[in-house]
């Protein structure tokens, strides 16, 4: 099964999108791959759903400003705060 390689509607990249979590020692406990087309209102839901069932003793979460209320209202849904990172 492959990955639609496919262009990103708002600029326009060819390729794939990572949606990637880590935690403090930079270890990986939830990442997910998907086309650029999908929206990362839609693509960063998964892996929140994939770290909530994998590690419930997360409660909070550090997420790019590029995510939307959407992310942070599933979060919270989850039982994990999740906060925006400030902008630099």
């Amino acid at each position: 099964m492959g990955l639609d390689r496919s262009r990103q509607a708002g600029k326009k990249i060819k390729g794939l999108k990572r949606h990637l979590i880590t935690d403090t020692l930079g270890l990986v406990p939830a990442v997910l791959v998907n086309a650029a087309n999908v929206h990362d209102t839609t693509g960063g839901k998964l892996p929140l759903d994939d770290l909530a069932a994998a590690h419930p003793g997360v409660t909070k979460l550090w997420a790019d400003g590029g995510y939307q209320n959407s992310i942070f209202n599933h979060g919270a849904r989850l039982g994990i705060y999740v906060e925006p990172l400030p902008k630099r």
